[in-house]
């Protein structure tokens, strides 16, 4: 869903759903407890007071921007090394991504995650989605990347049939929002008043819409007759 705000934690992740931002002990995602509604690209006892900050960036406009948050040559609590990396928002495809410049503290206990979540959870603790929990999983020039699938829905349409041959009516089929990759979606026409073989032809098959796009059509004949009736409908699947 939306959100016109996050919390930013020292500690190597974002929450959305408010609460605490200090926790320095990570946990298994998903667990009961603060931080819910957060976004982890390396939760981790950091310490951005002894070495290195952290910094924010937008860039582009409205609908189009990508926000990103950088936790630049943190210190690890005790002022041990540091580290780099950063998360990134695209407002556009609702994708997260997190990328990776340097994790290696000099210390094979924390080094690349090996005391670190990595993941995300929803705000009610009950969902998340767990890259790795106190295990070595991520390296220097690496990213991961989360993306969203969009809802799909089928429009209405409709076309005088007239009363010779055929003509073709063009569905819509829609997304919710822009995907970051190409969506392909599979259909099938079925009967409702209008049967097949008689008032249309049956169809099936599968349409894509392009990255970025956030629709493409189908199109299903409808045969025409000389006979006096009212509207008729058939369904996509």
């Amino acid at each position: 869903q939306p959100v016109t705000r996050l919390w930013i934690a020292a500690n190597g992740f974002v929450q959305f759903a408010g609460g605490s931002t200090v926790n320095f002990l990570n946990t298994a995602i998903p667990a009961a407890g603060d931080p819910n509604g957060f976004l982890a690209p390396f939760w981790d006892d950091l310490n951005p007071e002894a070495a290195g900050g952290v910094w924010t960036r937008s860039i582009g406009t409205a609908p189009n921007r990508q926000f990103g948050v950088g936790w630049i040559a943190v210190a690890h609590f005790g002022s041990i090394g540091n580290a780099s990396f950063e998360l990134v928002l695209d407002e556009t495809t609702g994708a997260v991504t997190y990328q990776y410049q340097d994790v290696d503290f000099g210390d094979p206990g924390l080094d690349n995650g090996a005391s670190a979540s990595v993941g995300m959870e929803d705000a009610t603790s009950s969902v998340g989605t767990e890259v790795s929990f106190d295990q070595a999983s991520v390296h220097a020039s690496t990213a991961l990347r989360c993306t969203v699938t969009p809802g799909v829905s089928v429009g209405n349409a409709g076309v005088i049939e007239g009363d010779r041959g055929s003509r073709s009516v063009r569905v819509p089929i829609t997304l919710s929002a822009p995907a970051p990759n190409p969506v392909t979606v599979s259909y099938r026409t079925a009967d409702g008043t209008a049967l097949s073989g008689h008032d249309y032809t049956e169809t099936h098959g599968s349409v894509t819409i392009p990255t970025g796009s956030t629709s493409a059509f189908i199109e299903v004949a409808v045969t025409a007759d000389r006979v006096r009736e009212s509207d008729e409908r058939f369904v996509v699947l």
